[in-house]
């Protein structure tokens, strides 16, 4: 602490000049630095824990759209007809049946997949479709087997399905033995999909069909996706 003094008339006045203790600089700066340094390092450590447990997410999703394309007639101005519609039997030429599936994950990841479309003949009993009399299977798409390092990958196929072909089988098959059966033809697109993240030893492990039926041998043909959409979320923990 240091000082000085002045004179006025006859009085001699003292003025102490202040100076700050270093222990008041510690505590005023110092510290509060060091707290702020403390819970900076904090927050990125909370926040690669949080990414840690987070881990890779991935999703997948499919779904079937389908055209039903008509034979010449004399009542519709349109060379086909959307899904969810009643349609004449007869009046059907092809079915452009259009597969979709798409996997999305957070991280590139080494992707091993495969896929296929088989269409499979069914005629049940007229009381009880788990009652089978007759099945056959037709590969209309040979497998597919791809590879791939990325985050995301797209199946996109179409086929056209000869419906008369189908149906005028069901019916040979009913006549034949006289039976009083339904028929249908189910298509399914079969997908296999493995892959691989270099932060963990656990894998995706992906199985999934997407399933449509469309009836056959009868006079109008209600092609109801029993397609079942896929809309799957899962993670991995690394």
């Amino acid at each position: 602490m240091t000082g000085y003094k002045y004179e006025k008339a006859d009085k001699v006045y003292h003025v102490k000049k202040k100076r700050l203790n270093i222990k008041k600089w510690i505590v005023f700066l110092v510290i509060p630095s060091i707290i702020l340094i403390i819970f900076g390092l904090m927050c990125i450590y909370n926040s690669l824990q949080s990414e840690n447990k987070a881990g890779l997410s991935y999703n997948e999703k499919g779904n079937i759209d389908y055209k039903v394309y008509l034979k010449e007639n004399n009542y519709y101005d349109k060379k086909y007809l959307g899904k969810n519609m009643q349609y004449i039997a007869s009046l059907i030429n092809t079915i452009n049946v259009d597969f979709n599936y798409e996997m999305h994950s957070t991280k590139d990841v080494s992707y091993n997949y495969k896929y296929k479309i088989i269409g499979t003949l069914k005629i049940t009993d007229k009381t009880d479709n788990n009652k089978i009399l007759y099945t056959k299977d037709e590969v209309l798409l040979n497998e597919t087997t791809k590879k791939i390092k990325d985050n995301n990958f797209i199946i996109k196929e179409d086929i056209d399905i000869d419906y008369d072909k189908y149906n005028n089988y069901a019916n040979a098959f009913r006549r034949d033995y006289s039976l009083t059966a339904n028929a249908y033809l189910e298509l399914k697109m079969v997908i296999d999909v493995d892959g691989d993240y270099d932060k963990t030893t656990d894998k995706i492990n992906s199985n999934n069909n997407l399933k449509m039926v469309i009836p056959l041998s009868e006079q109008t043909v209600d092609i109801e996706m029993t397609a079942s959409d896929i809309d799957n979320n899962k993670s991995l923990a690394y």
